[in-house]
């Protein structure tokens, strides 16, 4: 698999052309896994602090299994691609995920199967993404440099697109 770690924002003017890239991605690359990274604005959680003072992104950037290289959204596909094609020396597979409506507690035993020598320092990471998030107003509407780009998505979609769907 290969985890994109796109970072954005509603008030990134150039996050809508970001978002034509990565539907792109996952339209061509099944095995790649989508993640939006909201900064400054109503969808940001408290761990995006630690991976932008980290990383140091522009928005919109995307990091591929936190390698620590960002790249424009003009390198997604084909960085995508390479990690793909790369061998792994893990499966990780999930034994089972529980959720629990009344405390809101997500329980997930997994399993890593090693294929091949690993050295270093291992950890993984279970995040749990929401799809779709509208909202009204600042901090939900998206604002969109290519309103009046003939040819691109979002012609005419509105500066700032009212009821955004953010992933």
């Amino acid at each position: 698999k290969a985890v994109l770690e796109v970072y954005t924002g509603s008030w990134s003017q150039y996050s809508p052309d970001g978002f034509v890239k990565l539907d792109s991605v996952l339209a061509t690359y099944p095995d790649a896994i989508a993640i939006q990274v909201h900064s400054s604005d109503s969808m940001t959680i408290p761990e995006e602090a630690d991976l932008v003072n980290f990383y140091s992104p522009y928005y919109p950037q995307g990091i591929i299994n936190r390698s620590g290289t960002l790249y424009s959204r003009g390198e997604w596909g084909n960085q995508t691609a390479i990690v793909l094609s790369g061998a792994s020396s893990v499966t990780v597979t999930f034994d089972s995920v529980t959720y629990n409506n009344n405390s809101r507690q997500v329980d997930v035993y997994l399993r890593a199967l090693f294929t091949g020598n690993v050295t270093g320092d291992l950890r993984f990471n279970c995040v749990v993404v929401e799809d779709s998030v509208t909202g009204a107003g600042s901090g939900y509407d998206q604002v969109n440099a290519y309103n009046n780009t003939p040819g691109h998505y979002y012609y005419g979609a509105g500066n700032p697109i009212t009821a955004f769907p953010h992933r």
